[in-house]
């Protein structure tokens, strides 16, 4: 209902229509289903309707669907990579000019994993929306400190920026800062680690990725932290991390290929000590990167 209220907005009327939707992604996994929605409906609407929106344009309006209608303050990337992937690729973004660009993400003999923990989370009823406060008064105090600097958002923050800033954040506020100033520094590493072919780099940045998700931005919990650890003890995996906004969902892994089998085993083992009481089946998923959104044309 979001994306076709923002659809007519922009001024593209909607008539009546039935539509279907199906998937196989447990909903509340992390795993971006509610971009994956949105994009679809609007992917859906432009082919009922025969018309065709630019990738940014389409990506903005399905993000201020859930930012307005739904009411989370989420950012551009799942819209994003819903429209834009490309088959074996990453997708890097720039979000201070919604700029992007295609790296490489397939390692030979290396193979991504995504594991659903079984923990439920709901964006909304969550403190999400908290965290996205908290890094906002963290841009508001950078400006403060640094009045020869415009400070529009938390890249325009170095790591070197850190001592400086701890005098003036409190605690929370100052764990959120750094997060997201060393998480940037990781995603432009693993890049590099990508396009060099490091396995063992990119993993390494994965459980750095993880720490700093658990103990400054403070959105994991017991059963992803569990999982990592798990997984952190088993030969063959290079690093694994929680994936989505937190509070429950799934984690991704990077793991040899020739030890994928023995890590589902293992995973299932785990899984079987601990499922009483969990809110739902945990599972792994071997994956595959694959196009973003298109149209199927069918006779008939």
């Amino acid at each position: 209902m979001g994306v076709l209220s923002e659809l007519e907005r922009a001024g593209y009327p909607v008539p009546g229509f039935c539509f279907s939707v199906g998937g196989d992604i447990p909903i509340g996994a992390g795993l971006g289903s509610s971009a994956a929605l949105e994009m679809a409906v609007l992917t859906a609407m432009e082919g009922l309707l025969g018309y065709k929106m630019g990738d940014k344009e389409v990506a903005l309006l399905c993000q201020r669907a859930e930012n307005d209608f739904v009411g989370v303050s989420c950012g551009i990337m799942d819209q994003f990579i819903s429209r834009m992937g490309r088959r074996d690729q990453a997708l890097l973004i720039d979000c201070t000019n919604l700029s992007s660009e295609l790296v490489p993400a397939n390692l030979p003999r290396y193979s991504w994993l995504v594991i659903d923990s079984g923990k439920r989370r709901g964006l909304v009823d969550s403190e999400y929306n908290r965290r996205r406060q908290e890094c906002e008064e963290a841009i508001r105090l950078a400006s403060t400190q640094f009045t020869g600097r415009v400070i529009r958002n938390l890249r325009d923050v170095s790591v070197t920026d850190l001592p400086e800033l701890k005098k003036v954040c409190d605690d929370t506020v100052y764990k959120r800062l750094r997060h997201v100033v060393t998480e940037n520094a990781r995603v432009l590493a693993a890049v590099a680690a990508l396009r060099e072919v490091d396995a063992d780099r990119v993993g390494q940045l994965l459980c750095e990725s993880h720490q700093s998700l658990r103990d400054d931005v403070e959105v994991s919990c017991v059963e992803i932290d569990s999982l990592v650890e798990v997984l952190s003890g088993m030969a063959g995996v290079a690093g694994a991390r929680l994936t989505g906004a937190g509070f429950g969902g799934s984690l991704i892994a990077l793991v040899n290929t020739d030890a994928v089998s023995s890590v589902e085993v293992e995973i299932e083992r785990y899984s079987q000590a601990v499922g009483i009481g969990r809110e739902a089946e945990l599972r792994v998923f071997r994956v595959q990167i694959v196009d973003g959104v298109r149209l199927l044309k069918v006779n008939g």
